[in-house]
């Protein structure tokens, strides 16, 4: 893709790279909607990268398939002056999406109990976003509601303490008072209902101050229209402002 021409007026206005998010949403029938945002610095909120193409600001758009080296490159204008902050202040003051996970996977209400537990091994993860059909999010599903959902569908321990020849008759029993033990249940069904989230433009203290007064370790980050963009946890915010201590930035083993 050509770049747009350069003009005098360019000097004043840098090229800024600004890495591309990614959502991938998994719905039943094994449908998948992929969405790429980018943060847009002039409009101040999260865009659809499909959107940039008739932007003159916009010089190139990568898409990188691994998802690591997607970005959008603009001439932006130059920066705001902001009050000299440094060190932890400078760090509690950066917005959420400075340090979210911009690759995000998330699973549909309808989605099938099944389906989200093999969603969650193959992507190596231990929680989703559950959203509706605006990619809103509506509750969050994790590897404990399925473990739940499987403790509940396990025939009580105490059995075994039964008689040998009484527990035919238990057996037989509950087959009867419950002829299908087994429903089709489906994400909606197990999920933690989520009323909570965090805009992208939420300041790092306040999203540490909120993930502790609520008592939890992950959290979608949502844009200003609600829809899910990236996700943040505690994990991320401690890395965060380990990074800003002397040898922080140093990866570990």
């Amino acid at each position: 893709m050509d770049s747009p021409a350069k003009t005098d007026a360019d000097a004043d206005h840098p090229l800024i790279a600004t890495a591309v998010r990614e959502q991938r949403v998994v719905g039943p029938a094994g449908t998948e909607d992929v969405h790429h945002t980018v943060w847009c610095t002039v409009k101040g909120q999260s865009v659809q990268v499909s959107s940039c193409a008739p932007c003159s600001r916009r010089q190139r758009v990568t898409i990188d398939p691994t998802g690591r080296r997607s970005e959008v490159v603009c001439r932006m204008p130059p920066p705001d002056a902001r009050p000299a902050l440094e060190g932890d202040a400078l760090r509690i003051q950066a917005p959420v999406s400075e340090l979210m996970t911009g690759r995000v996977i998330c699973v549909r209400t309808t989605l099938p109990v099944r389906a989200v537990l093999m969603v969650l091994v193959e992507h190596g993860i231990s929680g989703a976003p559950v959203v509706d059909a605006a990619g809103r999010p509506v509750g969050m599903v994790s590897i404990t509601d399925l473990l739940r959902e499987q403790y509940d569908q396990i025939e009580d321990e105490e059995d075994e303490l039964l008689p040998y020849f009484a527990r035919g008759a238990v057996q037989r029993h509950r087959a009867g008072a419950h002829p299908d033990a087994h429903p089709t249940l489906t994400a909606a069904d197990i999920m933690t209902p989520s009323v909570f989230s965090i805009r992208e433009d939420a300041r790092v203290g306040d999203a540490a101050r909120e993930m502790a007064k609520r008592r939890v370790h992950r959290v979608p980050v949502v844009s200003r229209s609600g829809a899910v963009v990236g996700m943040v946890s505690a994990l991320d915010v401690t890395r965060w402002m380990a990074a800003g201590l002397p040898g922080g930035a140093e990866e570990g083993p």
